[in-house]
């Protein structure tokens, strides 16, 4: 699996999460969080199905979605610890760390790849004038 589709797969993931907590928060009447979290994990979802044309405009889109997966992340598992849910905490705290990790990742990732190919492209422009092709 690529790196591409594991980022995809991770928005998708998060959003799931995120959906289910937006589900329970609904199950307790409480309205105004499950706006929140619906809204959030709509972005998220739209996020995983549209990933490539997103990445294409924006190159550190993954950055900033898998950092606002963390925090939506980490606050819903804080919801769960008010709660009482102590288990639920951790799990959405290891996952939340987890995705703060994926976002310093790509962000590392990918200033050291954009060096590295920035400097071996040779920017040469084909121009078509005519029957021949100039370099």
């Amino acid at each position: 699996m690529g790196s591409k589709k594991l980022k995809q797969l991770g928005h998708l993931l998060a959003g799931v999460l995120i959906l289910i907590h937006g589900f329970s928060a609904i199950e307790e009447g409480n309205f105004k969080s499950s706006a929140g979290y619906f809204g959030i994990a709509i972005i998220t979802l739209l996020v995983a199905g549209l990933y490539k044309s997103i990445n294409r405009q924006f190159h550190q889109a993954d950055v900033a979605f898998f950092l606002l997966e963390a925090v939506t992340l980490f606050y819903s598992g804080w919801d769960y610890n008010e709660k009482g849910h102590k288990a639920l905490f951790y799990f959405m705290a290891i996952i939340a760390a987890l995705y703060f990790l994926f976002a310093f990742a790509c962000m590392i990732f990918y200033d050291t790849h954009h060096k590295k190919h920035a400097s071996d492209k040779s920017h040469r422009r084909v121009r078509r004038t005519g029957s021949k092709l100039e370099a």
